[in-house]
């Protein structure tokens, strides 16, 4: 069982710029059940913010799924554009 939550405006609370408290227990308890906890973002996973990395996330899915990091920041898969597609 996974838990995939993104990120501005659903784990962040955009207006108060924090991460609400009845979300960190909610995921609290999510853990503590054997559920794992994941990011999905189209943010990069090292520029999450210590908000967002304090919920120790088991999975990141950065870069709107270009990037897939686990929990303790192995890069478990990676799909870049060559320089040419980006041209």
């Amino acid at each position: 069982r996974l838990l995939v939550f993104d990120v501005d405006g659903t784990l962040y609370d955009m207006k108060h710029h924090e991460i609400p408290a009845s979300c960190r227990q909610a995921i609290a308890q999510a853990k503590a059940a054997g559920i794992r906890f994941a990011i999905a973002t189209g943010r990069t996973h090292y520029a999450l913010g210590k908000a967002l990395n304090d919920l120790k996330p088991d999975y990141i899915l950065g870069v709107n799924g270009a990037v897939v990091v686990r929990g303790d920041g192995t890069v478990l898969a990676r799909q870049d554009f060559s320089g040419d597609q980006v041209r």
